[in-house]
């Protein structure tokens, strides 16, 4: 059972459940990160505050995910899927609802023809989607592993969703940016609303290099 750790805005995920229940008839996607099936050390380290062991925290993980997911949704999983034998990943893959398109992180180079048939698609360092808005309007959304200070659009408000560092690293709030890995965000996986909840949290965005003097204009180059 979930019992503390480090959260995001439980409000705002509590608000972004209201939307999805809005938006229930919609075809959903999914962010998440860092899910480190069988990951015995990160259990020593993050989670034993939380499970006692990894099974429990896989099962919690998989319980969560699939309250949230439907078998026609998409989640796409940003790297760090998995840190234990094949056949265990398989199993927890194909409990989990939805489509899974992966971003691999680093613990993801390795990785066979079965667990790769789990996905419907697998990047090797990024991905830029376009992600439909409650309000109906389009927001493009920049996927990495890592942490990245600039991402293409960003001085026009495009999302940048990472992983990696399972809540530790400090959230930049002038940035729409946001860690959507397990860790930090209750083991849930993050829906559009969700992360409209948190993004809408955030200050106004600063750019940080010469994008500054462009921002809001249409020229982009």
């Amino acid at each position: 059972m979930y019992r503390h750790g480090r959260t995001s805005d439980e409000s705002s995920l509590d608000k972004g459940r209201h939307k999805l229940h809005i938006l229930s008839e919609r075809l959903m996607e999914f962010f998440t990160a860092d899910i480190h099936l069988g990951h015995h050390r990160l259990l020593e380290y993050e989670r034993g505050d939380d499970f006692k062991t990894v099974e429990e925290c896989d099962e919690y993980m998989l319980q969560q995910w699939n309250k949230k997911v439907t078998r026609k949704d998409t989640v796409y999983i940003i790297g760090d899927v998995s840190m234990t034998n094949s056949k265990y990943t398989i199993a927890w893959l194909n409990k989990a609802n939805g489509k899974k398109i992966l971003i691999k992180g680093n613990h993801d180079k390795k990785m066979n023809g079965l667990v790769r048939d789990c996905f419907q698609a697998i990047y090797d360092f990024g991905k830029e989607i376009n992600i439909r808005l409650s309000d109906d309007t389009k927001k493009k959304v920049v996927l990495c592993h890592y942490a990245l200070k600039v991402w293409n659009r960003s001085h026009y408000g495009s999302w940048h969703l990472y992983g990696h560092s399972h809540g530790n690293l400090v959230d930049a709030p002038n940035e729409r940016s946001w860690d959507v890995g397990m860790d930090n965000n209750r083991y849930e996986v993050l829906s559009v609303p969700d992360l409209e909840e948190i993004m809408s949290k955030k200050l106004p965005h600063i750019p940080i290099d010469h994008h500054a003097k462009w921002q809001g204009k249409e020229d982009d180059k």
